[in-house]
């Protein structure tokens, strides 16, 4: 995987959701948890080479996949963008608690 790989990834992803969010407002939630979990996740991966937000993102365009079968697709996506968050950086804490409260 490289740099411009990671960077088509987040790009499409990022189009998806902007589209998603515009014709349905309970995927705003999922807006902002791409946008919090990007800025926190800037760095690369333990393999020194790989972008840490291609994991957040790989796992997020996986699951869009499968939309269709779910009944809260907004919360599911946003858990998936945050799910290392809160873990990985203390300072997330209050960020999450503020501006993400219902994931």
């Amino acid at each position: 995987m490289n740099f411009s790989e990671h960077n088509k990834l987040t790009l499409a992803a990022r189009y998806w959701l902007t589209g998603k969010a515009s014709a349905d407002s309970r995927f705003l939630i999922t807006l902002n948890a791409f946008n919090i979990s990007q800025a926190f996740h800037k760095g690369v991966r333990k393999d020194g080479v790989t972008q840490e937000f291609y994991h957040q993102i790989n796992i997020f365009s996986y699951l869009r996949t499968l939309e269709s079968q779910m009944s809260f697709p907004e919360l599911v996506l946003a858990t998936a963008l945050l799910h290392d968050t809160y873990e990985d950086y203390e300072e997330s804490h209050e960020i999450l608690r503020r501006d993400a409260p219902l994931v």
